[in-house]
């Protein structure tokens, strides 16, 4: 169960990672917004897992995992008007052949 929610965390973090990545490049703002969201919902989420229903490692991943959720909701809506953008496969084509 351990390593289940630990391996959970990673796409989170991803989409975080990405999410305020795109934000940088729009609003900065956005992600300190991210950031201070993702920790102000871990804190209490700790302490209702950890010390409420003494749930150990498993509780702190399960804060981790709830944070992440919040701060990436928060961050896509945030983040939905360059969202909608459509995908250019030509442009793609063009960064990639520049490599």
């Amino acid at each position: 169960m351990t390593i289940l929610l630990a391996a959970f965390i990673i796409p989170l973090q991803f989409l975080h990672s990405v999410s305020s990545n795109i934000a940088v490049g729009w609003k900065p703002q956005i992600s300190s917004y991210g950031h201070f969201i993702l920790d102000l919902v871990k804190v209490p989420f700790v302490f209702i897992f950890l010390f409420i229903f003494d749930m150990g490692i498993n509780g702190v991943f399960l804060s981790i995992i709830f944070a992440f959720i919040i701060s990436n909701v928060v961050m896509l809506y945030f983040n939905r008007n360059q969202l909608r953008g459509k995908f250019s496969l030509f442009t793609f084509k063009t960064w990639i052949y520049r490599f």
